[in-house]
């Protein structure tokens, strides 16, 4: 049997309530109900329709003060039931009146004015002697009992679910927490176990650099790889700074601003001139220009040419395979295309051989995905191929 507590009706009405909406929810009802009344009773002495005028009013004080209004309510309900005349009044307003009680006010106070009611209507019921007035009574104190219940099961729902949304806030509060905890455990980790060995690089091709006993080559390479070193720990500190800030309100007013594509140019330039000094053969064409490029395309962009450089390094062998690079650019969108030989595949010999390889191109493909874009890759001939696309412009929010 399904329980009344979990009606729909009870459901809306806690809704209602939990919004805010209650109480003018409740002062139209009571309105609605006394003038119900008014047009089937007809009051036509003075009294009654002053009673019923103050009814109206202090229906409508509820939508504004609950307490206030549905006391007063209250109170002149039990005055018109002790006096000693015949007044007409609205009976049945008293149910959402003692309804809302029950909700906006203690148990102790909502059931008082239950109390109250029902021994009000058990003296004048009871001042008649008839039996049937007092069985009238009993019946009219158990309705006011249910619409006391309805209220405060109302009110527990409420309290549950902010207890509820309570419990889920501090449950995210942890996991942010302990996220944040992990990222600055990982920026720590990252920035002792790589600036050692980046700054130990830097500083031997440096020595090499001020050696006046090298050759001219030898020079050339030392600065190469100095220059090197010093956009890895850049690019590397640059990295630390974002995980250790990650926890705080991210500033997002520069969202908005746009870059033009000459960044991707000269990025494309000297990541070629740095693979060329190592000894791979290739080329890299650059279509077109774009003169407004959001910042998050321009960043995503930029990092993904990194690990296509990054990947040539890694997985051709220098002299042995050859590849290009071409990007297309326009306002709309960025398109670039990657191909290059694979003789690493036939046993070649490489110097990274031995260095682990992560997960760098799937995580490109992943953030370019969730900004709208597209890649695809396939192996063929011997061959590596790679297309991706991404709108220039993210969609607003």
């Amino acid at each position: 049997m399904r329980n009344w507590k979990d009606s729909s009706a009870i459901r809306w009405l806690a809704t209602a309530l939990a919004k805010g909406h209650g109480s003018p929810l409740v002062a139209g009802t009571c309105c609605l109900i006394i003038m119900t009344e008014f047009l089937f009773r007809m009051p036509h002495g003075t009294v009654s329709l002053v009673v019923f005028a103050l009814q109206l009013f202090f229906s409508v004080t509820i939508a504004f003060s609950t307490m206030a209004g549905s006391s007063a309510l209250v109170a002149l309900f039990c005055i018109t039931d002790v006096l000693p005349i015949d007044i007409k009044c609205s009976v049945f307003v008293m149910f959402p009146v003692i309804g809302v009680l029950a909700y906006s006010a203690s148990k102790v106070w909502s059931i008082t004015a239950v109390l109250v009611l029902s021994t009000a209507h058990s003296l004048i019921f009871l001042s008649t002697g008839k039996y049937s007035d007092v069985l009238d009574g009993l019946v009219v104190a158990a309705l006011y009992c249910i619409a006391l219940l309805i209220g405060i099961v109302l009110r527990q729902k409420d309290e549950s679910r902010l207890q509820q949304e309570q419990l889920y806030q501090q449950k995210q509060a942890k996991a942010e927490l302990a996220e944040l905890k992990g990222k600055q455990y990982l920026a720590k980790e990252l920035h002792d176990s790589v600036t050692r060995e980046l700054s130990a690089i830097a500083m031997l091709s440096w020595h090499w650099i001020k050696a006046s006993d090298v050759d001219g080559d030898t020079h050339g390479a030392m600065k190469q790889v100095y220059d090197n070193a010093q956009s890895a720990l850049n690019n590397m500190h640059h990295v630390v700074d974002l995980l250790k800030e990650s926890g705080a309100q991210r500033d997002d007013s520069n969202d908005e601003e746009m870059q033009n594509s000459a960044a991707i140019d000269t990025l494309i330039k000297n990541e070629q001139k740095t693979v060329t000094s190592l000894g791979y053969r290739g080329d890299a064409v650059v279509q077109g220009s774009a003169s407004a490029i959001d910042v998050q395309v321009m960043s995503l962009i930029l990092g993904f040419i990194r690990e296509l450089y990054a990947n040539i390094i890694r997985h051709t062998a220098p002299g042995a395979d050859s590849y290009m690079i071409f990007a297309a650019i326009s306002d709309s969108d960025i398109s670039i295309t990657q191909t290059n030989t694979m003789s690493l595949a036939d046993g070649v010999d490489s110097p990274l051989s031995e260095v682990r390889h992560g997960l760098g191109l799937e995580a490109h493909r992943n953030a370019i995905e969730n900004a709208g874009g597209s890649m695809r890759y396939r192996v063929a001939d011997g061959s590596w191929f790679i297309y991706v696309t991404i709108p220039s412009h993210q969609p607003k929010k």
